[in-house]
Protein backbone atom coordinates (compact mmCIF):
# COMPACT_ATOMS: atom_id res chain seq x y z
CA UNK A 1 0.00 0.00 0.00
CA UNK A 2 1.20 3.43 -0.96
CA UNK A 3 2.30 5.96 1.53
CA UNK A 4 -0.14 8.90 2.13
CA UNK A 5 1.48 12.61 1.65
CA UNK A 6 1.58 14.77 4.41
CA UNK A 7 0.63 18.01 2.32
CA UNK A 8 -2.33 17.93 -0.60
CA UNK A 9 -0.74 19.80 -3.24
CA UNK A 10 -4.84 20.22 -4.95
CA UNK A 11 -7.45 19.69 -2.28
CA UNK A 12 -10.06 20.30 -4.56
CA UNK A 13 -8.64 17.50 -7.12
CA UNK A 14 -8.13 15.18 -3.58
CA UNK A 15 -11.83 15.67 -2.86
CA UNK A 16 -13.31 15.05 -6.04
CA UNK A 17 -11.30 11.86 -6.71
CA UNK A 18 -11.88 10.93 -3.27
CA UNK A 19 -15.72 11.47 -3.11
CA UNK A 20 -16.35 10.48 -7.08
CA UNK A 21 -17.44 6.71 -6.65
CA UNK A 22 -19.06 7.27 -3.13
CA UNK A 23 -21.15 10.09 -5.35
CA UNK A 24 -22.39 7.76 -7.88
CA UNK A 25 -22.79 5.29 -5.75
CA UNK A 26 -24.91 7.17 -3.61
CA UNK A 27 -27.03 8.34 -7.36
CA UNK A 28 -27.22 4.53 -8.04
CA UNK A 29 -29.22 3.46 -4.56
CA UNK A 30 -31.38 6.85 -4.20
CA UNK A 31 -32.57 7.31 -7.80
CA UNK A 32 -34.35 10.60 -8.66
CA UNK A 33 -38.25 10.70 -8.82
CA UNK A 34 -40.66 12.42 -10.94
CA UNK A 35 -44.15 13.75 -10.32
CA UNK A 36 -46.40 13.60 -13.30
CA UNK A 37 -48.94 16.26 -13.22
CA UNK A 38 -51.73 16.48 -15.71
CA UNK A 39 -54.25 19.21 -16.42
CA UNK A 40 -57.37 19.09 -13.91
CA UNK A 41 -57.84 17.26 -10.57
CA UNK A 42 -54.42 16.01 -10.65
CA UNK A 43 -52.83 19.51 -11.07
CA UNK A 44 -55.18 21.18 -8.62
CA UNK A 45 -54.16 18.35 -6.04
CA UNK A 46 -50.58 19.00 -6.54
CA UNK A 47 -51.14 22.84 -6.13
CA UNK A 48 -53.62 22.68 -3.30
CA UNK A 49 -56.18 23.43 -4.35
CA UNK A 50 -59.70 21.50 -3.16
CA UNK A 51 -61.72 19.44 -5.43
CA UNK A 52 -64.64 20.17 -3.78
CA UNK A 53 -64.15 23.67 -3.37
CA UNK A 54 -67.12 24.54 -6.74
CA UNK A 55 -69.44 22.58 -5.25
CA UNK A 56 -69.26 24.87 -2.01
CA UNK A 57 -69.43 27.81 -4.59
CA UNK A 58 -72.72 26.54 -6.11
CA UNK A 59 -74.39 25.39 -3.02
CA UNK A 60 -73.59 29.03 -1.12
CA UNK A 61 -74.81 30.55 -4.57
CA UNK A 62 -77.79 28.61 -3.96
CA UNK A 63 -78.03 29.41 -0.46
CA UNK A 64 -77.62 33.08 -1.32
CA UNK A 65 -80.42 33.32 -3.95
CA UNK A 66 -82.70 31.14 -1.35
CA UNK A 67 -82.04 33.49 1.35
CA UNK A 68 -82.96 36.50 -0.63
CA UNK A 69 -85.91 35.38 -2.69
CA UNK A 70 -87.95 33.17 0.33
CA UNK A 71 -89.81 35.39 3.50
CA UNK A 72 -88.85 35.12 7.04
CA UNK A 73 -90.61 32.26 8.20
CA UNK A 74 -88.99 29.81 5.08
CA UNK A 75 -85.59 31.30 6.05
CA UNK A 76 -86.36 30.22 9.78
CA UNK A 77 -87.64 26.42 8.46
CA UNK A 78 -84.66 26.34 6.01
CA UNK A 79 -81.95 27.01 8.46
CA UNK A 80 -84.03 24.26 10.58
CA UNK A 81 -84.10 21.97 7.55
CA UNK A 82 -80.35 22.30 7.06
CA UNK A 83 -79.26 21.54 10.73
CA UNK A 84 -81.50 18.24 10.37
CA UNK A 85 -84.34 19.22 12.50
CA UNK A 86 -87.07 17.63 9.71
CA UNK A 87 -89.98 16.56 12.10
CA UNK A 88 -92.78 18.58 12.06
CA UNK A 89 -92.86 18.09 16.10
CA UNK A 90 -89.63 19.70 16.19
CA UNK A 91 -90.21 23.04 14.21
CA UNK A 92 -93.39 22.93 15.88
CA UNK A 93 -91.51 23.54 18.92
CA UNK A 94 -88.96 25.45 17.45
CA UNK A 95 -90.69 28.23 15.65
CA UNK A 96 -93.36 28.23 18.28
CA UNK A 97 -96.57 26.74 16.69
CA UNK A 98 -98.79 24.33 16.67
CA UNK A 99 -97.58 21.00 15.37
CA UNK A 100 -100.72 21.10 11.96
CA UNK A 101 -99.09 24.65 11.25
CA UNK A 102 -95.55 23.24 11.43
CA UNK A 103 -96.20 20.13 8.91
CA UNK A 104 -98.22 22.75 6.02
CA UNK A 105 -95.18 25.19 6.54
CA UNK A 106 -92.19 22.55 5.89
CA UNK A 107 -94.30 21.51 2.92
CA UNK A 108 -95.01 25.22 1.83
CA UNK A 109 -91.61 26.24 2.06
CA UNK A 110 -90.27 22.90 -0.09
CA UNK A 111 -92.53 24.11 -2.62
CA UNK A 112 -91.28 27.66 -2.65
CA UNK A 113 -88.19 26.39 -2.65
CA UNK A 114 -88.20 24.44 -5.79
CA UNK A 115 -90.52 27.06 -7.52
CA UNK A 116 -87.25 29.08 -6.81
CA UNK A 117 -84.99 26.48 -8.31
CA UNK A 118 -87.04 25.36 -11.17
CA UNK A 119 -87.32 28.84 -12.20
CA UNK A 120 -85.65 29.68 -15.44
CA UNK A 121 -83.05 32.69 -15.04
CA UNK A 122 -84.74 35.79 -16.76
CA UNK A 123 -82.29 36.97 -19.51
CA UNK A 124 -81.82 41.40 -18.52
CA UNK A 125 -80.32 42.53 -21.63
CA UNK A 126 -82.80 40.25 -23.82
CA UNK A 127 -84.98 43.31 -25.05
CA UNK A 128 -81.69 45.12 -26.13
CA UNK A 129 -79.95 43.65 -28.47
CA UNK A 130 -80.98 44.68 -32.42
CA UNK A 131 -82.44 41.75 -34.56
CA UNK A 132 -80.14 41.49 -37.20
CA UNK A 133 -82.39 39.89 -39.70
CA UNK A 134 -84.44 42.74 -39.92
CA UNK A 135 -84.05 45.47 -42.76
CA UNK A 136 -84.27 48.71 -42.75
CA UNK A 137 -86.79 49.25 -45.72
Amino acid sequence: MAAHPGIIEFPRRYAFTALKGKIFEWFRKHPGTEAAVGIGPDLEQWIGLDYKAPAKIEQSALLEQLRIKLGDRDRQILILLLQDITSPRDVADALNIQYNAAAKAIQRAKERMAAILMAKPQDETAGDTPHLCKSAI
